[in-house]
């Protein structure tokens, strides 16, 4: 759950989302992520009055550098730098349909160990912030995060060294909750 701020008092915010990202990876530091996908659903509690989102769309991308490499024997360290945007609608009997978009920079970092060369746990810290606009009632609004940060631990786990399962929460700051599997073409 996400915690908003417009004007006054804070916005209860909830979405699902569906992402599917390509990535390229140069050389063993550096790797580029174009992301996209849809906003599946959610609601929004605003001043008592719940409105649900509807489908909507967002895309992003990422650069990151691994900032260990080879020589870290196991243990890892990066930092990544994230732009996002989404849009969707509102919806209320009382108040209609509104537009929502929303515009997100994260930098993040993780640190982690591999373990038996498939299980690689980790650390995650998030800083994030961006405005989020909404047409509540008869005037715009421009709000943003009352948390512009996510702390939390993940996991991924490789089968066949082309396939992983990751996991991931923040529990203090943003709270977050994902689960991904992603797939290598080519070393």
């Amino acid at each position: 759950m996400t915690r908003l701020s417009f004007d006054s008092g804070s916005t209860d915010f909830r979405e699902q989302v569906v992402v599917g990202s390509f990535g390229r990876r140069f050389g063993d530091v550096l790797s580029l992520r174009l992301g996209g996908g849809a906003i599946v659903s959610g609601r929004m509690v605003d001043q008592g009055i719940r409105y649900d989102i509807e489908p909507g769309w967002l895309t992003s991308a990422t650069i990151a550098r691994e900032w260990l490499g080879r020589s870290g024997r196991g243990w890892f360290v990066s930092t990544a730098l994230t732009i996002g945007v989404s849009a969707t609608h509102t919806t209320n009997p009382d108040a209609g349909r509104t537009s929502l978009v929303a515009q997100d920079t994260l930098l993040s970092a993780v640190a982690g160990r591999t373990v038996g060369g498939v299980f690689s746990p980790y650390a995650t810290v998030r800083l994030f912030g961006g405005p989020v606009m909404w047409h509540r009632g008869d005037q715009d609004v421009t709000g943003g995060d009352v948390h512009h940060y996510g702390i939390g631990a993940g996991g991924s786990f490789t089968i066949s060294g082309v396939v992983d399962i990751v996991g991931e929460t923040t529990l203090i700051g943003e709270k977050t909750f994902s689960l991904g599997v992603s797939v290598s073409f080519w070393d």
